[in-house]
């Protein structure tokens, strides 16, 4: 499974699961369809609540309605099969979708952004099915996986020649005095700054992602913000979403711009933090938030994961 804590939902009781066909069943791996989203939202909004439970996270209900979180993930998931159909898999058994994966590849960077298995039937070899025919989706020379901190999930990436790379995550109220102005220098950004959005990517990640930039920006409800030519920050009001820059102290200044526009009051998350984002810790620490073990970064091709950077989980 694949998590970020931007793409972590609620607990079990606060939806139905849906029901899983038997175990005797044959499991049939094929392309995602149009009529897949919705049951492959089911999927893993399980699949995640499961996760969370297993490794005492908080429900996240009181900072978004699961009504809204379902609909970003229908768009989601929506927007990837879209954009690479080849990348988009279901697993299907007795006619329900018990599993999916979806991976996408930017000017030959490739990203997983959804693996997930109903719980009932994992460790039965369909997780690696499905990543199997995410990873021949392509043509690409290098890679990374925002993983989970489920062991089977990470021993299944490594296996498939991926290395590891040990992530905090920060998390908790913000202190008053965060709140204000952001830096001088960082302003707010839009659709007409796709180009620049573009051309910081490809100095740190080596593979811009407009599309992706456009859907988080037009359907997810994310904000922009940019530092002069030099970094850019995609946030919510409660968490980083991604964050790039071509130095350090521009993206320092973006991601307290992120966390300075934050509602006061709530909570804020920042996810990913390698030993290859050590920038980040002191302005996260100092903002209040807590430092906690998260799933790895995983990358293939590269000698590391991109930085100055902040991953999405879903995104790359």
């Amino acid at each position: 499974m694949v998590h970020g804590l931007e793409t972590e939902c609620t607990i079990w009781h606060h939806r139905d699961v849906p029901a899983t066909p038997t175990h005797s069943a044959e499991t049939d791996v094929r392309p995602m369809t149009e009529g897949d989203v919705t049951a492959a939202a089911d999927v893993w909004l399980t699949t995640t609540d499961d996760y969370r439970l297993r490794h005492g996270f908080p429900s996240t209900t009181d900072q978004e309605p699961l009504d809204e979180q379902r609909r970003r993930l229908e768009s989601r998931i929506g927007h990837l099969r879209a954009t690479d159909p080849g990348g988009s898999w279901v697993a299907e058994r007795g006619g329900t979708v018990i599993g999916l994966g979806q991976a996408f590849v930017r000017e030959k960077y490739w990203v997983l952004s959804m693996l997930g298995v109903l719980p009932a039937v994992q460790s039965a070899g369909v997780g690696k099915a499905l990543l199997d025919r995410t990873l021949v989706h392509g043509p690409w020379d290098r890679g990374t996986i925002q993983a989970s901190r489920d062991a089977r999930a990470v021993r299944l990436y490594s296996g498939a020649g991926f290395d590891t790379h040990p992530v905090l995550a920060a998390h908790g109220s913000l202190r008053p005095e965060t709140h204000g102005q952001p830096p001088p220098g960082v302003r707010p950004g839009g659709l007409e700054d796709l180009e620049l959005v573009g051309d910081i990517d490809r100095a740190v990640r080596g593979a811009a992602r407009p599309q992706d930039v456009t859907h988080l920006l037009k359907i997810d409800g994310c904000s922009l913000l940019i530092d002069g030519d030099d970094a850019y920050a995609l946030a919510r009001p409660d968490r980083i979403v991604m964050a790039t820059g071509r130095h350090e102290a521009a993206a320092i200044r973006v991601l307290r711009a992120a966390i300075a526009s934050a509602p006061p009051g709530g909570r804020f998350e920042v996810g990913w933090l390698t030993s290859a984002q050590q920038w980040a810790i002191p302005t996260v620490l100092a903002a209040g938030l807590d430092l906690v073990p998260h799933g790895p970064v995983m990358t293939l091709g590269m000698t590391g994961p991109p930085a100055p950077a902040i991953p999405s989980g879903g995104y790359g």
